[in-house]
């Protein structure tokens, strides 16, 4: 069995293992910085940690996506070893499945799909966290990170 966190996105249900997130969060409002590429959403504060939030639309090359009352921010555990999210319409169901199937051709979303869960709406793509972002967007997304704790420090200092 494997346990899998159903989302939606563009009008698309997705599936994460459920290993790969750490916490699903309401979408707050997100702290914008001058410096942050079209696809991050921006950072959110989380228990006193800085976590950079993508959209996963952006991520996905989906059209873009309606950010509700219901929009969730997955907090995934892995990769990179810092901690990231993905911005979703929302969350549907969490879910054990009992098997996945290797993704059919042409369901890649950029490559992110490692298996097919044949749930009884239909199939619905696992994404693989560790190839939503490649090398250099990983550094990229560190350096994004650093930068952002750094403003944080310098406006609220170290005891936030």
């Amino acid at each position: 069995m494997t346990l899998l966190v159903l989302a939606a996105i563009s009008g698309q249900e997705l599936a994460f293992p459920a290993s790969a997130v750490a916490e699903l969060v309401h979408l707050p409002r997100l702290a914008r910085l001058p410096t942050q590429p079209p696809v991050l959403a921006g950072v959110l504060l989380l228990r006193g940690r800085v976590v950079p939030v993508a959209r996963l639309d952006r991520l996905l090359g989906l059209p873009d996506a309606r950010f509700g009352p219901w929009a969730v921010v997955i907090v995934l555990s892995r990769p990179p070893p810092l901690p990231w999210a993905v911005a979703v319409e929302r969350a549907v169901d969490v879910t054990e499945a009992e098997r996945l199937e290797p993704a059919p051709a042409g369901l890649s979303y950029n490559d992110c799909v490692g298996w097919s869960w044949p749930s009884p709406g239909g199939a619905v793509p696992v994404l693989e966290p560790a190839r939503l972002l490649d090398r250099g967007q990983c550094r990229a997304l560190e350096a994004f990170h650093d930068e952002a704790e750094r403003r944080r420090r310098e406006w609220c200092g170290d005891g936030v």
